[in-house]
């Protein structure tokens, strides 16, 4: 079995939005190249246009050209939507024992393979977070200078949710109850948001069910959805300190997707 694979989606529509995407991922890849644990694959969902204004097949050479080991997929109209780019890449990450996934919009800063890697491997944690977010006690973390260091964080319960069933997630009356008590909780523990880099447990991920294609669900609820499957199932995260992933100042999000009127997102 294959140990690591690279992921990403993206929503590309212009030639600056494919060169903010290898921009980033390549600095993933530069700042892991003396690293003894190496990327295996790459695999890259880009988002279905409603206006189309690319060449599809440019574009996919583009990007596979760009990038060593590079698979490139190009989403079809019936697969609108992040959830199904999720789901489309669980797809991919069969053969291998680790998925770092890393957005379009996000700049690696350092080194991580081998000590991101190595920790997954000697302990049982499901995700290992590469970003500032979800770090306990950040003041008593951020005095120690020159050291890495694994804060692990066990996820329980969702105690915002308890009450909440499914029948309330494809309920419209509902929609706002959920994104409220959904935005208080989202500072917190929140075992995935698909935005975020991270390092995924394969095994881990490919027993949890698909992320819900309903359109009712989408853009934020059927992450809520999968959240509740990972953490029934024993999910844990850490974070990886020091962080090694920022924003991209430079980044343009193309985003202007809309499935229902119901619900808008909130990134």
């Amino acid at each position: 079995m294959k140990k690591v694979t690279l992921t990403s989606t993206s929503f590309i529509r212009h030639d600056f939005s494919v060169d903010n995407l290898l921009e980033n991922l390549h600095t993933v890849l530069a700042k892991n190249a003396d690293e003894k644990t190496r990327v295996d694959r790459i695999v890259v969902v880009n988002e279905y246009s409603v206006n189309n204004i690319r060449n599809e097949v440019a574009l996919k050479n583009k990007v596979e050209n760009a990038l060593e080991e590079c698979i490139f997929y190009q989403k079809k109209f019936e697969e609108y939507g992040q959830e199904n780019s999720l789901n489309i890449l669980k797809q991919h990450i069969d053969p291998f024992q680790f998925q770092v996934h890393w957005e379009e919009g996000w700049k690696c800063t350092a080194a991580f393979l081998d000590d991101a890697i190595d920790y997954m491997e000697t302990s049982s944690v499901s995700q290992l977070g590469l970003t500032n977010d979800y770090i306990e006690d950040k003041d008593r973390l951020g005095d120690i200078e020159n050291f890495r260091r694994i804060s692990v964080q066990h996820l329980k319960q969702l105690p915002e949710f308890e009450d909440i069933n499914l029948s309330e997630f494809l309920d419209e009356s509902r929609w706002n109850v959920l994104l409220s008590r959904l935005q208080r909780f989202r500072g917190n523990l929140w075992p995935l948001y698909s935005l975020r880099p991270c390092v995924n447990r394969v095994s881990f991920t490919q027993n949890l069910p698909a992320f819900n294609t309903h359109e009712k669900l989408w853009p934020v609820l059927f992450e809520l959805l999968y959240a509740f499957s990972w953490v029934n199932e024993g999910g844990s995260r850490a974070c990886l300190i020091p962080h090694v992933s920022e924003y991209s100042d430079n980044y343009k999000s193309t985003w202007r997707g809309k499935k229902s009127s119901g619900q808008k997102p909130f990134i």
